[in-house]
């Protein structure tokens, strides 16, 4: 979602700086349920109150609840097959690309100094190898970055 995201939010609308998008996407990532909706009803909100936060949030949702009603209704008797599985093979290395992309772009937006790559690091190595809680994670980044910055 975060391409999609900074080119409709930052660059096309200007709804939003890349800081304040960089700063809600991390926000949205914390909190509860999925990134779009939570970005939505921020960017509502601010720049519609509390009606533009509900309409926000309900216009974002809507469609993508419909759009999986439909694909589910379509998919149930086919789940198994090896045409749906191919499909979902396909599709998994292009999330993954979107995924490090936004990863980038976050990092080229919000990283300026030895700290925030030695964050970086200490968390994918926690992340992959530790198996640690990634709320663990957070706290522990959040806390180094006010002691450190």
């Amino acid at each position: 979602m975060f391409p999609i995201l900074l080119r409709e939010l930052v660059h096309k609308h200007g709804w939003l700086t890349s800081k304040e998008m960089i700063d809600l996407f991390a926000f949205a990532q914390m909190t509860p349920g999925p990134v779009a909706t939570n970005a939505a009803t921020y960017v509502g909100y601010k720049i519609g109150g509390i009606l533009g936060a509900a309409v926000a949030t309900i216009g974002v949702s809507l469609p993508s609840a419909a759009a999986m009603l439909i694909l589910l209704r379509l998919m149930a008797g086919h789940k198994a097959s090896c045409h749906t599985q191919n499909l979902f093979a396909g599709l998994r290395p292009v999330v993954v690309a979107l995924i490090l992309y936004a990863g980038i772009v976050i990092t080229k937006q919000s990283v300026h100094d030895p700290l925030g790559y030695f964050l970086i690091l200490g968390n994918i190595l926690g992340a992959l190898f530790l198996d640690v809680n990634p709320i663990i994670l957070i706290i522990i980044s959040g806390m180094l970055g006010l002691i450190f910055s």
